[in-house]
């Protein structure tokens, strides 16, 4: 499971940046959500930093893998 966030606070947090670059949360959710599907199996527990174009604007993501396979995606910056 990948999980962007609990609660409106988390997710405001999480999405702040690609709000302000004109993105929104579902396009920025599809984007990476695809790209740690294809490394779900290789991702080892522990964090992860990974980046994702979408629209044009380069993204980068910190993403948590726990010992149970749950991903959970953190801060999302524009680069």
């Amino acid at each position: 499971m990948i999980e962007f966030g609990r609660n409106a606070n988390q997710l405001s947090h999480t999405f702040r940046h690609t709000y302000a670059a004109g993105l929104t949360q579902s396009d920025v959710e599809q984007e990476i959500t695809k790209h740690l599907q294809l490394l779900q199996d290789r991702l080892m527990a522990g964090p992860y930093t990974g980046e994702v174009h979408v629209r044009g604007v380069h993204l980068e993501f910190r993403a948590f893998r726990f010992d149970d396979g749950n991903i959970h995606v953190g801060r999302i910056t524009v680069r």
